[in-house]
């Protein structure tokens, strides 16, 4: 029921206002989506780091753990269960991009 609401709601109103910035910024569907989604993906994460920032005395140190261990359950978790399933070589840039997350981890922490 949830991912039929879910479909639904993303033909309804999120595919059609893709659609017109797009247009308006005459960039190519495609690209839009590509780059227009993320920034609608990640516009949660920013909220909610805004929110707890402002919150409380700590709010700042719960924004950052929030950022933190969201990017670490992305990159540990998602991308384990991905090279399980789909085995890869990781490439040069790749490995590049995953030691100079943990190194800000760590650094952040």
């Amino acid at each position: 029921v949830l991912a039929l609401w879910l479909s639904t709601a993303a033909e309804f109103f999120l595919c059609p206002a893709v659609s017109v910035l797009s247009r308006m910024c005459n960039m190519n569907e495609q690209v839009a989506g590509v780059t227009l989604l993320a920034f609608a993906n990640g516009a949660g994460d920013v909220a909610v780091t805004v929110a707890a920032s402002i919150a409380s005395n700590r709010g700042t140190q719960m924004a950052i753990g929030e950022s933190l261990g969201s990017s670490m359950f992305v990159s540990c978790l998602v991308l384990g269960i991905i090279a399980y399933y789909f085995p890869f070589a990781p490439t040069k840039e790749f490995l590049r991009d995953i030691c100079f997350l943990l190194v800000a981890v760590v650094w952040l922490a």
